[in-house]
């Protein structure tokens, strides 16, 4: 193995790395969201039409692969905590 390909295995598992990591934070997310939703239900005043996010993903320009999953990890977490924000937002406590 030469030093070049050495360099390109090494950015490679840095890539899965990062990617690895925004799967995670995009299943905690989701999962905080519908736990947030779930418990707070009851003191909630109703929920809101969705479109915002709808909106965001319409337009997207096409990505290489490994961007391309990222930036749908990076939507799911935004998605989610738009939730979460709004289930708090509406909370009558």
């Amino acid at each position: 193995m030469n030093a070049g390909t050495a360099c390109i295995e090494k950015k490679q598992s840095v890539a899965q790395e990062i990617l690895g990591r925004a799967e995670r934070l995009a299943s905690i997310s989701q999962d905080l969201a519908q736990r947030t939703t779930s418990k707070l239900d009851s003191v909630t005043l109703a929920t809101p039409t969705a479109g915002k996010a709808e909106e965001r993903t319409k337009d997207m320009e096409a990505y290489p692969p490994l961007f391309e999953q990222l930036r749908d990890y990076l939507v799911t977490i935004e998605r989610s905590l738009d939730t979460i924000a709004s289930v708090v937002g509406r909370a009558e406590l």
